[in-house]
Order: structure tokens, then sequence, then C-alpha cells
């Protein structure tokens, strides 16, 4: 069956129902282009669902060993902070999408959970303390799964653990210790913080790495630029109304300047 066929089939309507696929003999690239057109048209028709959700319905539809690639399965990932421009598979302001060998996939996490548990904690109580937010937040999520909701909980660090290191070494191995932690409830100010660091990290590495992000709690949505060097607030950066996706141009100028000030 061909891929416009099937795509046309789990997903009907939108502006990308016309999509033009790859319909030759497929390679790897072409196969991802194809997943990730049935992907962005997901995402056309629900700007929200996560690349989880989106592999959910797809295994549903046509199976799990669809996704496959000389034996290889093909993963979808977010594809970063920076939304995308229109293509012949995608609409302009739509959240990236990437694929991913499951392998390289598996190998990130591991390497993630590595990093984390060289963090590790200061004490037992430390540890003790990061279960128990473990267990509020499986509890709750199986309450949300059971009422038929799809955003959970979920255990963030104020300051990141990898992104912001430098605060950390220069602070002490802290990272998940209860006053760097807390349970975020809310889908679009973790998915904007997430979206903010992804790009800030990358930015600030070239400019001095003197400035960490961390979770204004006061409202639980803005985020506090903080200077390492001296431990100096810098300003804030505003969650935008409406929040969905991406790091505007606005921001970006925003955290800028308020960077450029301090000096």
């Amino acid at each position: 069956m061909a891929i416009d066929t099937i795509i046309a089939k789990a997903l009907s309507g939108g502006k990308l129902a016309k999509t033009q696929y790859v319909k030759s003999a497929l390679s790897k690239q072409g196969m991802r282009k194809n997943l990730k057109a049935y992907g962005y048209r997901a995402r056309e028709l629900n700007p929200e669902i996560t690349p989880k959700q989106i592999t959910q319905q797809y295994d549903a539809e046509f199976g799990k060993g669809s996704r496959t690639w000389q034996g290889e399965e093909q993963m979808f990932v977010s594809g970063g902070s920076t939304p995308t421009k229109q293509t012949d598979i995608s609409l302009e302001g739509q959240r990236p999408l990437q694929l991913q060998d499951q392998s390289k996939n598996a190998a990130r996490k591991r390497a993630n959970q590595a990093n984390r548990n060289k963090v590790g904690f200061t004490s037992s109580a430390a540890r003790e303390n990061y279960a128990k937010l473990q267990a509020i937040v499986k509890n709750e999520n199986e309450a949300t799964k059971a009422a038929g909701g799809s955003f959970v909980a979920s255990i963030e660090h104020d300051i990141a653990i990898m992104g912001g290191k430098q605060w950390w070494k220069k602070n002490g191995p802290y990272a998940n210790d209860n006053a760097n932690l807390f349970i975020a409830r809310d889908h679009y100010a973790r998915e904007y913080k997430n979206n903010f660091e992804y790009w800030f990290y990358n930015w600030i590495r070239k400019r001095g790495n003197n400035v960490v992000v961390k979770t204004d709690r006061s409202n639980m949505k803005d985020l506090i630029l903080v200077e390492v060097s001296t431990g100096k607030e810098l300003g804030v950066v505003p969650m935008p109304k409406g929040y969905t996706s991406g790091v505007g141009s606005d921001l970006k100028r925003l955290t800028e300047q308020l960077i450029n000030q301090s000096k």
C-alpha cells in the first residue's frame, strides 16, 4: 500500500492531507521522511501530541514492525525547540520531530541516567526524598490515565543537571537535593522550560557559559537567569501567554539584553 494511502487512512483532513510522500523504493532517509510526514500530520490535527503518542498511534494502525529499517526500530523523538518552516511535509511553526535509531535512543537514555547517577545524592535523606517524589508522580500519573487524561506530572530540576553543570561544579553536587526539585504539573510550563533550556544552553556555551536558568517558584512558569560566578539573578524571562512550543526571537533578544546589562 502506498504511503499516502496509508497515512490518509490514519489521518484525515488538514492542510497536510496532500503531502508529497516518497513513493519509490525507500532508502532509510526516505522512510524517515515518510514517518516524519505522518508525525507532522498528526501534529497538525493535534498540536500537543507527544512523540510517544505518535508512536503509539502509528503502531496501532500499522504494527510496530512498520517502523523498522533493516532490523533497527525508528523512534519518534523531539526535534528541539525551533519551530518548523513550511516544507513538503510540514507547516510553518509546528513542534519539530526527529527519527532516531532505537539503539542510539537507548544509548542516549543510558548516558543521561549515568550522568544523573554520577551526580548522586548528598545524603540518605535526599535519596529518600527523591523516592517519595517518584511515588507521588507515579500515583498521580496512574490516576490521570485512569481518568482518561494525557498530560502527566514529572520530577523536574530547578537548575538542570547537565545544562547547569557549571553551577554544580562551583556550588557542589546538590542537583538532586530537595531544594532543587519540584513536581511539574503544568504541561505547557514544562514544555517552555525544556525548549528554552535546549536553546539557551547551546547558545550560552559560546558566550562564556557563566549563566544558568532556574524556575521562578513564585508562579512555576517564568524562568530566571542566574550568573554562576556571583549567584546574582539577572532577570526574568516570562513564559508567553498561550505558549505551546518553541523559543521566539523576542525571548532570545530579552535573554541577551538581560545578560548584557549585567556586564
